[in-house]
């Protein structure tokens, strides 16, 4: 049962925290995401969830949120060693709920290759 849980272990929480991969990741233009990203020290990987107010009301950005959420804590391997931003784009919000998720998670995994290569 735990496993389905999304602990604060796997959030960005804190205002430092924000700050600190806003100012040394990298930030990537994933397509319908824009990642910053930035390797950890840590094996356990933690996500911040940034919905500009852009993409719609609040059960629009909430329902990206619970999308992004639920396929980070499905695929955590996928992010081992990393803590991470991400913010939709403006077209995300008009994706179904599976499509919304492929894309996460296609786009970070292309954002995590430029990471590991250094390009």
């Amino acid at each position: 049962m735990s496993d389905n849980r999304f602990p604060k272990t796997n959030r960005l929480v804190s205002e430092s925290d924000f700050s600190r991969v806003y100012e040394k990741g990298l930030r990537l233009d994933g397509g319908r995401f824009v990642f910053y990203l930035l390797e950890s020290q840590s094996t356990t990987p933690r996500i911040g969830i940034v919905t500009p107010k852009y993409l719609g009301n609040a059960t629009k950005r909430n329902r990206i949120k619970r999308i992004i959420r639920e396929n980070f804590r499905k695929n955590k391997e996928i992010f081992e060693g990393f803590d991470f931003i991400v913010r939709p784009k403006e077209d995300a919000g008009n994706l179904s709920n599976v499509e919304l998720g492929d894309r996460f998670l296609s786009d970070f995994r292309a954002s995590k290759k430029v990471v590991k290569n250094g390009d």
